[in-house]
């Protein structure tokens, strides 16, 4: 793997990222793992603004 930067999303059960950024930072020590944004499914259609800004921030 290269060390050039990339963005994942993650679904998780319940509230917020769950274990996700945790996982993440666990599985892969050398990556550089930037706060996630959480969108519950519920809200998802109307998500796209939050995305978008989450997107521009990181």
């Amino acid at each position: 793997m290269s060390d050039s930067p990339s963005s994942c999303a993650a679904k998780a059960s319940g509230s917020g990222m769950g274990r996700s950024e945790s996982d993440i930072k666990k599985l892969c020590p050398k990556a550089i793992v930037a706060k996630g944004l959480a969108v519950s499914g519920s809200s998802c259609h109307n998500a796209e603004a939050s995305v978008r800004k989450w997107l521009e921030a990181n």
